[in-house]
């Protein structure tokens, strides 16, 4: 969230997304081809699930616009990311968090399971997706824990990474929309 205060630090989060479409996403696209049934696969064939993911999507989004919310509405005015920056930014957010959910709960849970049952293998993700939040706020490591097992258990019950993807896009999206939203109106009103 601090990242994008700034311009510098906005075109450096920027690169590092691409860095992880790169590392998360292309390499483990080209080189195991084998996981391509979860992006292949939908995930929407359950009734029960697709309810269960649009309770998620709803709740992380809500949860997520409010934690924004709460945090921006005390602080000063920032510099303004301009609209066309704001939507590049997106797009490579979001392609960066379809290779992040193709690797963590595509790629890592499923060649966990190879190795150990779904306990073992969602507890690897976890150490894994905590290690790589620990430069994170406190909240959000902790948050990692539940968010991160939800999204291993959609992954696994839905052979897809559809709904994990849906999730964690849904929550970013809106938290990040947030801001913008806010430090754009802050400084409109200054």
């Amino acid at each position: 969230m601090d990242v994008l205060m700034s311009f510098k630090a906005f075109k450096l989060i920027n690169i590092k997304h691409l860095l992880g479409i790169l590392l998360f996403g292309i390499v483990f696209w080209v080189y195991l081809p084998d996981f391509q049934f979860l992006i292949i696969n939908s995930g929407f064939n359950n009734a029960t699930l697709i309810v269960l993911l649009l309770i998620f999507i709803i709740i992380s989004g809500f949860v997520s616009k409010m934690s924004a919310i709460n945090y921006f509405e005390n602080l000063d005015i920032w510099s303004v990311i301009k609209r066309s920056d704001q939507f590049l930014y997106f797009s490579i957010r979001i392609t960066f968090l379809f290779f992040y959910e193709f690797y963590f709960r595509g790629v890592l849970l499923y060649s966990s399971l190879l190795y150990t049952n779904l306990l073992g293998a969602i507890l690897i993700n976890l150490i894994l997706y905590t290690l790589i939040h620990s430069f994170n706020s406190r909240k959000e490591i902790i948050g990692c824990l539940p968010f991160g097992i939800v999204l291993c258990l959609f992954s696994y019950y839905t052979n897809s990474i559809w709904p994990a993807f849906l999730i964690h896009t849904t929550l970013s999206f809106m938290y990040e929309s947030t801001l913008f939203k806010i430090t754009s109106f802050k400084t409109q009103k200054s």
